[in-house]
């Protein structure tokens, strides 16, 4: 997906979406859930580091955060 359908899709300028992707500037949790939602991903593919968990895992707990869809699982590992 190119940078401009991305800025399309979200509202937002090219310029703005490169400056995100350039890791120049940063972007609201709000805007950071709207860019995974664009690319069917989930939000925290979108951080450094992620790696797709692995199968023998239980999940702990659950974070809501605040005036959004997002919930963030916790999982330990077995």
């Amino acid at each position: 997906m190119s940078e401009q359908v991305l800025a399309n899709s979200l509202g937002v300028t090219r310029q703005y979406v490169n400056a995100i992707v350039k890791e120049r500037s940063t972007c609201s949790l709000e805007t950071l859930s709207k860019i995974a939602e664009v690319l069917s991903v989930p939000i925290v593919s979108l951080f450094d580091g992620y790696q797709e968990p692995e199968a023998k895992q239980k999940v702990i707990g659950t974070i809501k955060i605040p005036n959004s869809d997002i919930v963030l699982y916790v999982s330990m590992r077995l």
